[in-house]
């Protein structure tokens, strides 16, 4: 059989297309021998760019959860964080016509924090044992602590002219009383609130109230997020899959038995074409 004598330029093209073979030969040799490494390298960029996305998908609920909490914070109720709690020094005074006073201190709210004024009436006989009295009470958060103190030092007992028809009317029994007691005149009383601000003392906020904050920023961002997953989010998730098929198809794990059939196709080609010599 003759052998075909090839021109220069098929030489020449010939040649470079055996480098090209043997150059993408070394290749795959490098691919097989550090194949572990570069799998493992494909699945962090796969995994970095999902998480990047995934994050980007959540924006809405973690933007959402953040600025939620910076507002409770700032409201001082932070979920799941017991508040630093500033506490004033509370004052209950309570007063009399007849010069009697008595102060009360505590770092805390009184439960009953509202002033007020009250006019008690002399006991009187019911029967062979119990005396009864009334004690009308009027509201007076809305008159001057100082207009106060005058009713009670001119022993007011007109108050209707003044305050109008009693809040509440009281009756008052007892049968343990003494003969001053008994003989006493009407009075009035006053008891009032306030706050000293220069005594403070820091304590952390009670577990119940820190609860019902963490329940309430829950259920804010429960309530939020649902509302958003009707809207943006469904779309987010949407693209969200797609892109994560997108790059699991353009990032493959390559397979070492694929890429061994490869590589053997690859050498035989090139040997066939007259590529003796190759070395691995």
């Amino acid at each position: 059989m003759n052998k075909i004598e090839l021109t220069k330029e098929q030489r020449e093209k010939k040649k470079k297309m055996l480098l090209d073979m043997k150059q993408e030969l070394q290749k795959l040799e490098y691919k097989r021998k550090y194949i572990h490494i570069i799998n493992l390298e494909i699945c962090t960029l796969k995994t970095f760019k999902i998480i990047l996305n995934t994050i980007k998908a959540l924006s809405p609920y973690i933007t959402t959860g953040i600025v939620s909490f910076i507002v409770f914070k700032y409201l001082h109720n932070t979920p799941f964080i017991k508040d630093d709690i500033d506490r004033k020094l509370a004052i209950r005074k309570e007063f009399d016509s007849r010069n009697n006073i008595r102060y009360e201190m505590q770092y805390e709210d009184f439960a009953d924090n509202e002033n007020k004024l009250q006019v008690f009436s002399s006991w009187k006989k019911i029967d062979d044992r119990y005396y009864e009295r009334e004690i009308a009470v009027y509201y007076t958060d809305k008159i001057d602590v100082d207009r106060i103190e005058e009713i009670v030092l001119n022993n007011d007992l007109s108050l209707n002219s003044l305050l109008g028809t009693p809040d509440l009317v009281k009756t008052e029994k007892s049968n343990n009383l003494s003969i001053e007691e008994i003989n006493s005149l009407p009075f009035v009383q006053a008891i009032t609130y306030s706050q000293d601000d220069d005594k403070t003392i820091i304590v952390k906020e009670s577990d119940m109230t820190n609860n019902q904050s963490t329940i309430a920023w829950i259920l804010l961002n429960i309530l939020i997020n649902y509302l958003l997953s009707k809207t943006v989010l469904t779309s987010n998730f949407k693209n969200l899959i797609k892109y994560i098929i997108k790059v699991n198809e353009e990032n493959p794990i390559i397979d070492i038995e694929e890429l061994e059939k490869t590589i053997k196709l690859r050498q035989d080609n090139y040997c066939r074409l007259g590529g003796a010599g190759y070395e691995r």
